[in-house]
């Protein structure tokens, strides 16, 4: 819009825009160079020419010049003198050193962003020396220790009560033992991700023993579950990539993605083992539909507001470090489960109008908020595909329950038609797209990347990389002679720890690998729909109403949890290979840990494990 007012108006009344260059190197048109906002410059047409400034945030910009006195002449701030007296850290592109003046010597500490070495450097400058160390991977440091103990001290509080109370009698041995055990990892991963963030991270070995003792929580939890079976062996393989990843990077700032991963799963494994561990008896009595309606509510309420949040001050990477609409597809998963419930029942709903509508109008809103967000805050149209993948298997679910066979063969129609259109659209050439206003750069580099080098940097990239890797991965022999050794060209690709983190995979371990990798994803979505046909069943032979809509709740939030994964690796999977434009959704389980896994992931886990337990009480 800013554009097209510049074109129309006066160049006096023309509006400053951002200056954006790089194309889709960064995922969106903004300045290419990691951690600068995209408003650091702005250009503005003038009578002169094109007018060049600093912007809104300026400041957080690496400038190149600077006023150097009152006549304006501005000089090259690499060729000025700065004294570092009272400094007390020093920042050279994105690795940080600390400062400490010791008469006449200054130490420099570097602490972030640090490049590897296999050897130390002997050519050193004249009047430097340097101190050479091996990385320590299993370092704790001294901050950890108070909120490790106060952790520790709150589950032996917890479990010693459990005793006192009699509770432990009520829950039985092995759950109450679960209790402390789940808030000590949970704590634990708190404690891990409060280091990672406040700049001291601790040793990736002790992050990966947290990461491991989660994984065996979720086994312990899971039982039986095909659907926790899989995840476990999906998260440890997420695990060792990442970890694979970070080892294999020339620079120290790689490891946290493998931190951040095993931090958060070791508190979302906590959590589940939590909930699992206090959940109701098998003869307590069900859930009151009202109590659930009214938790949706407030879960829907919850997402909405940080998804405004999000619009109001963060972009698409999220805001506050967090991803809402992770949360928010979760929330609308529940609130449509809840709302076909009451549509698949023999009886009609009780309530008034009212409440009627509440339970149709909270998913609708909610959904159309996701929608908004998804073209306003979005760069790409990933969430538009993910919420028709999602809402294409809840209208099959429901065809399907219910015996609406004309519904399911529409839904199966639209998905065959949908493949139809990619072919199509695999088909056309790069002049099709070139008058289109709707993401055509997209589609332009997808058909022709060749002619779009820079900004189809990560399509090039990550194809190079899934060919070298062919059936048996880059060493011949499924990666397994260069575990933890350099990682090479792969590192180039933009986000491969994120969204290109399969080229990656493709690359180390091969295509053979990939096709196992692929099983386990199909056993994961599987071990879902079959618990949610067991619930479904359940429901079907159950005599209380209530506990018949929650058999039948359970079934459709599996089946729309399967869904938006199975849409997570179905988008995931076709960027990598080339079979859709670019689009930024990470894969599950594969891709850096993040909001997708503690607010996604391991909730629906939950929802898993809860529901195989229902079902397996019921035969």
């Amino acid at each position: 819009m800013i554009g097209a007012w510049n074109r129309f108006t006066p160049s006096l009344l023309g509006i400053a825009r951002p200056l954006v260059f790089g194309g889709n190197l960064d995922c969106g048109n903004r300045v290419a160079i990691a951690g600068v906002p995209a408003s650091a410059a702005t250009i503005k047409q003038t009578g002169e020419g094109m007018l060049l400034a600093g912007g809104a945030n300026a400041q957080q910009a690496p400038l190149l010049l600077q006023p150097a006195d009152a006549s304006g002449d501005a000089v090259l701030l690499a060729e000025r003198e700065e004294s570092l007296n009272g400094a007390g850290a020093l920042q050279l592109g994105r690795t940080r050193l600390l400062l400490v003046r010791n008469g006449d010597l200054l130490h420099l500490q570097p602490v972030s962003h640090v490049a590897l070495h296999q050897e130390a450097h002997q050519r050193l400058p004249e009047g430097v020396t340097w101190t050479w160390a091996r990385r320590d991977l299993w370092q704790l440091p001294e901050q950890a220790m108070l909120p490790l103990a106060v952790a520790c001290g709150l589950a032996l509080a917890v479990g010693a009560g459990l005793f006192v109370s009699g509770a432990a009698r009520r829950l039985g041995r092995a759950r109450s033992l679960g209790v402390p055990g789940a808030l000590l990892l949970a704590g634990a991963g708190v404690v891990l991700l409060y280091l990672q963030k406040s700049g001291a991270p601790a040793g990736i070995g002790i992050v990966m023993v947290a990461a491991w003792a989660a994984l065996g929580c979720v086994w312990l939890v899971g039982g039986s579950s095909l659907a926790a079976g899989a995840a476990v062996l999906l998260l440890a393989t997420g695990l060792l990539a990442q970890l694979e990843l970070g080892l294999g990077a020339p620079e120290s700032s790689w490891l946290r993605h493998a931190g951040r991963t095993g931090a958060l799963l070791a508190i979302g494994a906590g959590a589940c083992g939590l909930l699992c561990a206090l959940r109701p008896l098998r003869t307590a009595r069900p859930l009151a539909q009202a109590r659930v309606e009214l938790a949706l509510l407030l879960l829907s309420g919850v997402a909405l507001l940080f998804l405004l949040l999000q619009v109001a001050f963060g972009d698409e990477t999220g805001v506050f470090d967090l991803q809402p609409v992770e949360f928010a597809k979760l929330t609308l998963a529940a609130l449509s489960a809840h709302s076909l419930a009451l549509a698949s029942g023999a009886q009609p709903a009780p309530g008034g109008v009212l409440r009627r509508v509440l339970r149709l109008g909270a998913p609708a809103l909610l959904f159309l908020v996701l929608l908004a967000v998804a073209l306003v805050q979005v760069d790409d149209y990933s969430p538009l595909v993910l919420l028709t993948v999602w809402g294409g298997a809840m209208a099959l679910a429901f065809a399907l329950a219910g015996g609406r066979h004309w519904l399911a063969l529409a839904c199966v129609g639209i998905a065959l038609a949908a493949v139809a259109g990619v072919v199509l659209l695999r088909a056309a050439g790069p002049a099709e797209f070139a008058r289109w206003n709707f993401y055509a750069d997209r589609f332009l580099v997808w058909l022709d990347p060749g002619s779009h080098p820079h900004t189809g940097q990560q399509l090039l990239l990550g194809a190079q990389a899934i060919a070298g890797g062919g059936w048996f991965g880059a060493d011949h022999v499924f990666g397994l002679a260069t575990l933890g050794q350099d990682a090479g060209a792969a590192l180039r690709i933009p986000a491969v720890q994120d969204d290109f983190a399969p080229s990656f995979f493709l690359n180390r371990h091969g295509l053979l690998a990939a096709l196992l990798l692929w099983c386990l994803q199909a056993l994961f979505v599987a071990g879902l729909l079959h618990t949610a046909v067991r619930c479904w069943l359940d429901g079907a032979r159950a005599r209380d109403f209530r506990v018949a809509w929650l058999a039948r709740f359970r079934c459709f939030l599996l089946c729309g949890g399967a869904a938006f994964v199975a849409g997570h690796f179905l988008l995931s999977w076709g960027t990598n290979l080339a079979i859709f434009p670019v689009m930024g959704q990470p894969m599950s389980f594969l891709s850096a840990g993040g909001s997708h896994l503690l607010f996604f992931i391991c909730p629906l886990l939950a929802v898993g494990v809860a529901s195989q337990s229902a079902a397996s009480a019921n035969p």
